[in-house]
């Protein structure tokens, strides 16, 4: 080869400038970094409120010993106690209101036998009663109000309460026996009679 042969020049490679990272994925992998830190932390946080909440909600002092919880005897259920059936109270009905009817408590004349023998005797004749108002007297009278004497005397009382010039009061000597006839008018307006028979010897 000889010195005039033009030499062919060959130019050194220039290297490459490295390329800038490309932004997208730069800022691509610092999200995900950023998620798996954030991740983890969320983790921590649980894991720490199920260890709180499993202590009752007491954290334990840091270096000192957590309580241990005491036991107590658990109270008994309470039994039901059986209800008693009542026993069914007998009660006294209240007596009656008394009554206001008229009623003849007593009734007498005497002599009850009459002895004619000596003279026309006198009779002694009685009478006593409940819610009376007035009496009335008869002879052979079945109401001696209506078929009497027509004398309104005391609803308790004596042949003293008769009329002037019939007390005393004289026997029925014609007949062998008279019956005398006592009426009380009530004061509720009702009335009751009551006879006595005197016989002659």
């Amino acid at each position: 080869m000889s010195d005039s042969t033009p030499t062919q020049r060959f130019d050194a490679p220039v290297p490459e400038a490295p390329s800038e990272p490309d932004p997208e994925k730069r800022s691509r992998g610092l999200m995900i970094a950023l998620i798996a830190i954030g991740a983890a932390i969320l983790v921590v946080i649980i894991i720490l409120l199920i260890v709180l909440l499993g202590r009752s909600g007491q954290p334990a002092a840091v270096g000192t010993k957590t309580p241990k919880p005491t036991t107590s005897s658990a109270s008994p259920t309470p039994s039901a106690t059986p209800t008693p059936t009542p026993t069914p109270t007998t009660t006294t009905p209240p007596p009656p209101p008394p009554s206001t009817s008229p009623s003849i408590s007593s009734y007498t004349i005497s002599p009850k036998t009459l002895d004619c023998s000596g003279g026309t005797p006198n009779l002694s004749i009685h009478w006593a009663s409940v819610n009376g108002l007035h009496a009335y007297f008869g002879v052979n009278a079945d109401d001696a109000m209506t078929m009497g004497m027509g004398w309104v005397l005391p609803p308790t009382g004596s042949d003293a309460d008769f009329p002037d010039g019939y007390h005393p009061y004289p026997a029925l000597c014609g007949n062998d026996s008279t019956e005398y006839t006592i009426t009380i008018l009530g004061t509720d307006g009702t009335k009751v009679s009551k006879k006595f028979t005197v016989t002659k010897q």
